[in-house]
């Protein structure tokens, strides 16, 4: 009789052993995906007002845009937060306030893509606080 349990209760314990090895190795991947969207989405971000500070045309703004691109360059990005879409917004109404001179204030749209991202590092922050 103990020929039978012993093996079956070694299998079993094997199997729970391996059920809980691919559910840690799920959530790893899954980690692993969000944080390479996360930097995506940053890396463009970043190539974007590269972009900007990189075109003579914008040279009246290219100390402010430099700025802007330091300070997406040297910010966290391995987090997201709620308001990536504004920030993708507000990069995008900056690409057209530049590149139309009759359009939007250009110093405002670098104030508000400015005042984003100091709101997203702080919510990045408050979101990594107490994790390893």
């Amino acid at each position: 009789m103990w020929f039978v349990i012993v093996p079956l209760a070694a299998i079993a314990f094997a199997v729970a052993i391996l059920y809980a090895v691919r559910a840690a190795s799920r959530r790893a991947e899954e980690i692993s995906e969000t944080t390479a969207n996360a930097m995506a989405f940053m890396d463009d971000c970043e190539s974007r007002v590269l972009t900007l500070v990189s075109d003579p045309a914008n040279k009246d703004h290219s100390q402010r845009l430099n700025t802007l691109h330091e300070q997406i360059k040297f910010s966290d990005k391995t987090g997201t937060t709620e308001i990536d879409w504004k920030v993708e917004a507000v990069l995008t109404r900056l690409e057209l306030a530049l590149s139309s001179p009759g359009g939007e204030d250009a110093n405002e749209v670098i104030n508000e893509a400015t005042a984003l991202f100091n709101r997203r590092k702080a919510e990045i922050r408050v979101s990594k606080q107490g994790k390893f």
